[in-house]
C-alpha cells in the first residue's frame, strides 16, 4: 500500500498553483506590452500621416501609410476605450476622405493625356473641375490634420501614461505634431 503523505501532496499543489498563478501574470503582462507597442507604432504612424497631409497639391502625398493601423487593429482595440477608439478611426477616415479627390485627379489627369495636349479636357465638360477639388482638399487637410492630432493625444495619454508626470519620454514631446 502507498502511504499519502499530506504535507508533500498541499506542497505541490501549492507549488503547482503558484506556477500556473505565475504563468498567467506572466502572459498578461506580455499581452499588455504587446498592445502598448502596438499602440505606440499608431502613434509613430500617426504623427507622419500628420506631417505627408501638410502639403495638399496636384501630386498625391508620399508618406502616408494605413499599415500599421490595418494590421494591429486587434490589438489596439484591446488597448483603446471605444471613445478613444472612434477618435483613431475618424482620423483615419478623414485622411481617407481627403485623399479620394486623388481618385478624381488622376482619371482627370489620366484622360487629358490619353486625348493628348491639343484636346485636353475641358472643366466644363467634367461635373468637378480639378482647380476646385484640390484647393477643396487644401480645406479639408487643415480638418484632418486635426483630427490625427487628436488621435495623437488619446494615444500618448494612453501609451506614454507612465511618462505623464516627467513630461519627457520617447515620442512623447518631441515626436507629437503641433
Amino acid at each position: 500500500m502507498i502511504s499519502i503523505d499530506l504535507s508533500n501532496l498541499a506542497s505541490g499543489l501549492v507549488g503547482a498553483i503558484i506556477a500556473l498563478l505565475g504563468k498567467s501574470i506572466a502572459s498578461w503582462l506580455n499581452h499588455k506590452r504587446e498592445r502598448k507597442a502596438a499602440g505606440r507604432a499608431l502613434f509613430a504612424e500617426l504623427c507622419g500621416n500628420h506631417k505627408a497631409l501638410q502639403d495638399i497639391g496636384r501630386i498625391k502625398p508620399a508618406g502616408y501609410r494605413e499599415d500599421i493601423w490595418e494590421r494591429q487593429k486587434p490589438e489596439l482595440t484591446l488597448l483603446l476605450e471605444p471613445d478613444e477608439l472612434e477618435v483613431v478611426i475618424n482620423a483615419y477616415a478623414a485622411a481617407r476622405q481627403l485623399l479620394s479627390g486623388y481618385e478624381f485627379l488622376d482619371k482627370y489627369y489620366l484622360i487629358a493625356e490619353m486625348r493628348g495636349p491639343l484636346q485636353s479636357v475641358r472643366p466644363d465638360q467634367l461635373y468637378l473641375d480639378p482647380e476646385n477639388v484640390i484647393k477643396e482638399m487644401q480645406k479639408g487637410s487643415e480638418k484632418a490634420r486635426k483630427q490625427i492630432e487628436e488621435a495623437c493625444k488619446v494615444l500618448r495619454r494612453r501609451v506614454y501614461r507612465r511618462f505623464r508626470s516627467k513630461q519627457t519620454g520617447p515620442g512623447v514631446a518631441a515626436q507629437h505634431p503641433h
